[in-house]
C-alpha cells in the first residue's frame, strides 16, 4: 500500500449479519478505492468479486449456520483478494483483515474488520470523536462501543461522547452503550452522572442509557441517594423512577421519607408515581396531608397513577383544601369508584370554576367502570343521588365557558341530571357539529322530557341541526312528537329518510297514512325508507291499504307494493302479486320475481323459470336471487346456466345462491367462477360462497386466493375459511394473521374465533401478543371469547399479564357468563396472578350466585393481589354474606393492602 495512505481506523468496515456493509472508513476507502458512498449496502461478495474470496466470504456465513466452533478464536484473520478493484493510485494487491464479532448481548449479530497494521483502538477513535464531522463521530461512536465489546472492555471515549454537542452522536453513544451493557459500564454511566451531572447533555444521555441497559442499575442509583451533594441524590431518584425497577421503591421511600432537600423528595415521589408504588401508599397520603404544597401536589399525582379505589376514598378528603381540590379532583377520577361521585359532585357548591374538571373526573370515573364492571348506568345513578340543584346550575353555566375539550365530558354528565333546564341548553347544543353526536346521546337518556326541546330544534335554520334532531326523535321513541316529524316531512323533503326511519322507530298508527303517501315518491332511497318503516310498523290495515296499490297506474307504487307484499306474503295480496311478476315495468317485475324465492305457492315455480329466460337482465338476477331460497333440486339446473351468464350482477346472484343452497354440487361452478370470472365482485362472492359449502376441496380454493395480493379477494377467501369446519383451514388462517395489512389480519382474527378449537386458540394468543396493531391484538381478544372452551379461558388468563388487554380481557370473560362458569372454575388453579384478578373482575360483573361464590372462595387465595381484587369485588356486589369473612380479613390479613380493601368493603354491607 501506498505509504502516505492515512491512518487506518481500528474498524476499516463493519456488516451485518449478510455480509452487508453497514459502515466504511476513509481507511477503507483509501485501501480498496471504494468511497463509503458506494460500499455502504453492499455485499462484500460484490465489494471483492475475485474467485479467490468467495472461500473467504463461505467461511463468514458459515459463523450463522451452525453454533460457534469451542475453538474458534477471535480475531480470524483472512487476505482479501483486490485485483478486480478499481484503485487508481495502488497496484492490484491483497488486503489482510482481521476479523472482530458484533454481538448483541449472546447473538453474533454481524463483524467488524480491521485493517494490518493499525494504530491503536483508543487513540484513533479519540481522533475520530473530536472529528469536526458530526457523521464521522457518531460512526466513531458505534465503531468504539463494538470493538470493546470485541475485547471484553467498556469505552471510556463512549462515556465522552455522551456529553457531544450533536443530539445524533449522543443517540449513536446511547443506543451503543445500551447494546454492549456490562456490569462495568453500569458503574461508569453512574459515575458519570455523579460527574457531569451539571452538563444536561451527559445527565439525559446517562440516563437514557441506564433505562435501556437492562442491567443491575439499582444498587449503585440507590447509594447516590446518600450522595452529599442534593443535585446527584436528585438525578439518583429521577433515574431511579425512569428505570421502573420495583426494587428501587424502598430506596426512594427512605428518600422522601429522610432527605432534607426538597427537591430531593419531590423527584423520589415523582419516580415512585412512575413505579406505581404500591407500598408507598401509606407515605404518599402523609405527604398529600402534610400541607406542603409543593410536595403535595407530587404525592397526589403520584397516587394517582396507583389506580387504587380504596385510596382514592383515602384521599377524598383533601378536596377541602381549595389549594389542593384541582389535583385530588383528577386523582379521583383516575382511580376512584363509586364511592368518590358524592365527594365530587359536592365540589359543584364550593367552587363554580371547577365545574369542568369535576365533569372530566366523573367521565373518566364512568367509563373506566364501564369498562371493569360492564355497568354503563352505575356513576349516573350515584350523580343523580348526589348531586344538588346548584351544581347542576354550574355545570350549565359552564356550557357557555368551556374550552372545546371539556365540552363533550360537560354535555356526558348533564346527560345523566335530572332536571327540566338541562333538555333545553343541551338542545342548543345541537348547533355544534362536533358535539352533535355526544348531545343526542345525552338527550336521549332524558327522554320523553327531551321531546319539546328536540321538536322545537326541527324548526331550526341549520338543516343538520334539524336532522339531528329528527334522529333523537325516533331514538327517544315519544309518540308525541309524531305531528312535529309529519310536519317535517311536509316541510323538508330533504328530511323525508331520516323521518321515515324516525317514524318506523316509533311505531304510531298516525304515520300509516303519510309513510304510504311516499310510496310513490321519484326518489328510490326514499322509496326504500318508507317501506322499510311500513315493515317495521306491521299496521293491521296495511294489507288492505297496499294490496290496490299493486294495480296502481304509477309504477313505482307498484314495485313498493310488490316488495311489501313479498315481505308479509299475505295471501290475500298474491293474485295482484303474480301479475306484478310480468308486469311492463322492468323494475316492477325484478321487485316481484325477487319475493319468489320465499312465496309459497305452486304458481311461484313457472314464474321463476318464465324469469330466467328474460331478456332484462336485472329481472334474471332477481330470479337467480329468489333461487338461493328454493330447494337445491328445482334451483341448480338454472344455476348452472347463471354461472356462465353474460351479465356480471347474475353471475353474481348465482354465486350468493350457490353458497345459501350449500349442495356439494356447487363446489365445481363456483370455483370455475373463483379462479376464472373476470368480475373481482363476482370472484369474491363466489369465495364466500365456498365458505358455506365447506370442505377440503373448499380449503383448497380459499388457500391460494388468501394469499392473493390483491386484498379484495384475499379478504373474503379469509373470511369464508372461518366458515369452513374443516381442520385444514387453521394454518391457513394463522398464516393470514402474518400478513402485512393490519385488515386482512382483523379479518384473519374474526375468522380463527368463529372457528375455535385447541388450535385457534393457541393462534389467537400468538397474534394478541405479537401482533404490532394494537386494535388486532384486542380483536384477537374478542375472538378468543366466542367459543368457550378450556382452551381460550387459560389463553384469555395469561393475557390478561398485558396491562393494555386486561380490560378487555375481563370484558369478554364476563360475557362468557353462567355457561363459562365451569370452565373459569377448572382454569383458575392454573392461572397466574394477573388472570386470577381477571377471572375475580369477570365474576363481579356476571352478578350470579354460583360467580360470587367463587369470589368468596378468591379471599383465600395466597397471592395478596387477588385477595385484595376478591374484597374490592364483594363490596361492590354489596354481598353481605362476606361480611363475616371481610372483618376478618379487615384485622388479620398479613398484607396491608388486603385489610385496607377488606375494611372499605365492609363499608356498604354495614
Amino acid at each position: 500500500m501506498d505509504s502516505s495512505a492515512p491512518k487506518a481506523a481500528r474498524y476499516a468496515f463493519t456488516t451485518d449479519a449478510d455480509l452487508v456493509v453497514q459502515s466504511w472508513s476513509e481507511a477503507a476507502a483509501h485501501a480498496t478505492g471504494y468511497p463509503a458512498s458506494v460500499a455502504c449496502g453492499r455485499t462484500l461478495g460484490r465489494l471483492f468479486p475475485a474467485p479467490a474470496n468467495a472461500p473467504v466470504f463461505r467461511r463468514l456465513h458459515a459463523l450463522w449456520q451452525e453454533p460457534e466452533p469451542a475453538n474458534l478464536r477471535w480475531p480470524i484473520e483472512v487476505d482479501l483478494d483486490l485485483s478486480l478493484q478499481p484503485q487508481p493510485d495502488t497496484p492490484p494487491a491483497r488486503l489482510r483483515v482481521r476479523v472482530l464479532p458484533l454481538r448483541d448481548k449472546d447473538e453474533l449479530t454481524g463483524l467488524a474488520a480491521e485493517l494490518e497494521g493499525t494504530d491503536d483502538t483508543a487513540t484513533t477513535t479519540t481522533e475520530a470523536l473530536a472529528s469536526g464531522d458530526e457523521s464521522a463521530r457518531a460512526r466513531a461512536a458505534m465503531e468504539a462501543a463494538g470493538a470493546s465489546a470485541a475485547q471484553g472492555q467498556v469505552g471510556a471515549d463512549l462515556i465522552r461522547a455522551l456529553g457531544d454537542p450533536s443530539w445524533r452522536v449522543r443517540r449513536a453513544a446511547v443506543h451503543e452503550l445500551a447494546r454492549h451493557a456490562t456490569p462495568e459500564l453500569v458503574e461508569r454511566l453512574v459515575r458519570a452522572l455523579r460527574e457531569h451531572h451539571d452538563d444536561a447533555a451527559v445527565l439525559n444521555s446517562a440516563l437514557s442509557a441506564l433505562t435501556m441497559a437492562g442491567l443491575d442499575a439499582v444498587t449503585p442509583l440507590s447509594r447516590l441517594l446518600e450522595d452529599p451533594d442534593a443535585a446527584v441524590r436528585t438525578y439518583a431518584a429521577q433515574a431511579l423512577g425512569l428505570l421502573g425497577n420495583v426494587r428501587a421503591v424502598p430506596a426512594l421511600i427512605r428518600a422522601v421519607e429522610t432527605d432534607t432537600d426538597a427537591n430531593v423528595r419531590y423527584h423520589a415521589i415523582e419516580a415512585l408515581g412512575r413505579l406505581e408504588a404500591r407500598d408507598a401508599e401509606e407515605v404518599l397520603l402523609r405527604v398529600a396531608g402534610s400541607g406542603d404544597f409543593f410536595l403535595a401536589f407530587a404525592a397526589i399525582e403520584a397516587l394517582g397513577r396507583l389506580g387504587d379505589a380504596a385510596v382514592a376514598v383515602a384521599l377524598a378528603p383533601r378536596l377541602e383544601d381549595a389549594h389542593l381540590r384541582p389535583a385530588v379532583i383528577e386523582a379521583l377520577g383516575r382511580m376512584g369508584d363509586l364511592r368518590v361521585v358524592g365527594p365530587l359532585t359536592a365540589v359543584l357548591s364550593k367552587e363554580a370554576a371547577l365545574a369542568a374538571p369535576v365533569a372530566r373526573a366523573l367521565k373518566q370515573l364512568h367509563d373506566r367502570l364501564a369498562d371493569e364492571l360492564g355497568e354503563e348506568e352505575l356513576v349516573g345513578e350515584a350523580f343523580r343521588r348526589s348531586v344538588e340543584p346548584a351544581g347542576v346550575e354550574r355545570l350549565l353555566a359552564a356550557l357557555e365557558t368551556a374550552s372545546a375539550g371539556d365540552l363533550p365530558a360537560l354535555v356526558a354528565v348533564l346527560g345523566w341530571a335530572d332536571s327540566p333546564e338541562v333538555a333545553p341548553a343541551l338542545a342548543r347544543l345541537l348547533a355544534r357539529p362536533a358535539l352533535r353526536r355526544e348531545v343526542v346521546e345525552a338527550l336521549v337518556r332524558h327522554g320523553g322530557r327531551a321531546t319539546d326541546w328536540l321538536v322545537e330544534q326541527t324548526r331550526s335554520e341549520d338543516p343538520e341541526v334539524r336532522e339531528a334532531a329528527v334522529t333523537a326523535l325516533g331514538r327517544v321513541g315519544d309518540a308525541s312528537a309524531v305531528p312535529a316529524l309529519l310536519a317535517v316531512a311536509q316541510q323538508d323533503p330533504a328530511l323525508l329518510i331520516p323521518v321515515a326511519g324516525a317514524l318506523g322507530r316509533i311505531g304510531d298508527p298516525r304515520a300509516l297514512e303519510p309513510l304510504l303517501g311516499l310510496l310513490g315518491h321519484e326518489k328510490a332511497p326514499v322509496r326504500m325508507a318508507a317501506i322499510a318503516a311500513l315493515n317495521s310498523l306491521g299496521h293491521p290495515e296495511l294489507a288492505a291499504r297496499v294490496r290496490p296499490l299493486l294495480r296502481d297506474p304509477d309504477p313505482r307504487k307498484r314495485e313498493a307494493a310488490a316488495r311489501i307484499v313479498g315481505y308479509f306474503g299475505y295471501p290475500e295480496c298474491l293474485e295482484d302479486f303474480f301479475a306484478c311478476c310480468t308486469d311492463e315495468e322492468e323494475a316492477v317485475r325484478a321487485a316481484a320475481v325477487e319475493a319468489l324465492g320465499v312465496i309459497e305457492d305452486e304458481r311461484a315455480g313457472p314464474l321463476l323459470a318464465q324469469a330466467m329466460e328474460a331478456e332484462s337482465a336485472r329481472v334474471r338476477a332477481a330470479a337467480v336471487h329468489a333461487l338461493g331460497q328454493r330447494p337445491a333440486a328445482e334451483a341448480l339446473p338454472w344455476l348452472e346456466r347463471a354461472v356462465v351468464d353474460a351479465d356480471p350482477w347474475v353471475r353474481y346472484e348465482a354465486a350468493k345462491a350457490l353458497g345459501l343452497l350449500a349442495a356439494p354440487e356447487g363446489l365445481p361452478l363456483l370455483e370455475a367462477m373463483a379462479v376464472e370470472d373476470p368480475a373481482i365482485y363476482v370472484r369474491a362472492a363466489a369465495l364466500e360462497a365456498l365458505g358455506q359449502l365447506g370442505g377440503a376441496e373448499a380449503v383448497r380454493v380459499l388457500a391460494g386466493a388468501a394469499k392473493s395480493p390483491n386484498p379484495d379477494l384475499a379478504r373474503p377467501a379469509i373470511h369464508a375459511l372461518g366458515e369452513v369446519g374443516h381442520p385444514d383451514a387453521i394454518p391457513v388462517l394463522f398464516d393470514a394473521a402474518k400478513r402485512p395489512e393490519s385488515e386482512l389480519r382483523l379479518e384473519a382474527v374474526r375468522s380463527l374465533g368463529r372457528r375455535g378449537g385447541p388450535q385457534t386458540a393457541g393462534a389467537l394468543e400468538w397474534v394478541a401478543t405479537m401482533d404490532p396493531d394494537e386494535s388486532v391484538q384486542i380483536e384477537a381478544v374478542r375472538a378468543l371469547g366466542i367459543v368457550v372452551s378450556d382452551e381460550t379461558v387459560a389463553v384469555l388468563a395469561a393475557l390478561a399479564a398485558e396491562d393494555s388487554l386486561r380490560p378487555v380481557v375481563v370484558e369478554v370473560l364476563s360475557g362468557m357468563g353462567e355457561p363459562g362458569l365451569g370452565v373459569m372454575e377448572s382454569v383458575w388453579p392454573r392461572a397466574g396472578r394477573e388472570g386470577r384478578q381477571a377471572l375475580v373482575q369477570a365474576w363481579a360483573r356476571m352478578k350470579c350466585p354460583r360467580a360470587t361464590g367463587q369470589i368468596l372462595a378468591a379471599l383465600d387465595d395466597p397471592d395478596p393481589a387477588v385477595r385484595r381484587a376478591a374484597c374490592l369485588a364483594l363490596g361492590r356486589l354489596g354481598a353481605g354474606q362476606a361480611a363475616t369473612r371481610l372483618r376478618e380479613l379487615a384485622e388479620t390479613d398479613p398484607d396491608p393492602g388486603v385489610r385496607r380493601a377488606a375494611r372499605q368493603s365492609l363499608e356498604p354491607l354495614e
